[in-house]
């Protein structure tokens, strides 16, 4: 009885291990293909379609960078421009300045006693007042004009 009991006994647990190991199998079959067929068609789909964006974001990244370039090289010009204007705008001043120095009164004043060309008379003329008053003539005919319009 007891190498019945035994055999029983080692009957039911390799049942058990069988089934222990089945579900272990099948664990591990699943671990190791998870997707089915369909699955992995879609996989690849998705990974095309990734790959496919990545590539757009590239070609945005590169063009970004060289607009980013251009705009950069643009407002160098513009600097360069502002400062040569600046430039121009102080050396206009100092014209400017120069300019007025040289209108002033007191260097034009300066320029004629240098010229000298402002004399003291040798002599004084003298004229005689006149004391009959002129009488303009009256009678004088006088032409109608012709209107212009718009004057």
């Amino acid at each position: 009885m007891k190498s019945a009991n035994n055999a029983l006994k080692s009957t039911k647990a390799n049942n058990n291990n069988s089934k222990k190991s089945t579900k272990a199998n099948s664990k591990k079959s699943c671990r190791k293909k998870p997707f089915s067929i369909e699955n992995d068609k879609n996989l690849k789909l998705i990974q095309r379609f990734n790959k496919c964006l990545t590539g757009i974001l590239l070609l945005f990244l590169c063009a970004l960078g060289f607009s980013y370039y251009l705009v950069t090289e643009k407002e160098r010009d513009v600097v360069s421009i502002h400062n040569q204007a600046n430039k121009l705008n102080f050396a206009n001043l100092k014209l400017e300045n120069n300019l007025d120095q040289s209108k002033s009164f007191y260097n034009i004043k300066k320029k004629a006693s240098k010229i000298n060309f402002l004399k003291n008379p040798d002599k004084v003329l003298e004229i005689k007042a006149r004391t009959k008053i002129v009488k303009f003539n009256k009678n004088l005919v006088r032409k109608k004009l012709k209107t212009v319009p718009g004057y």
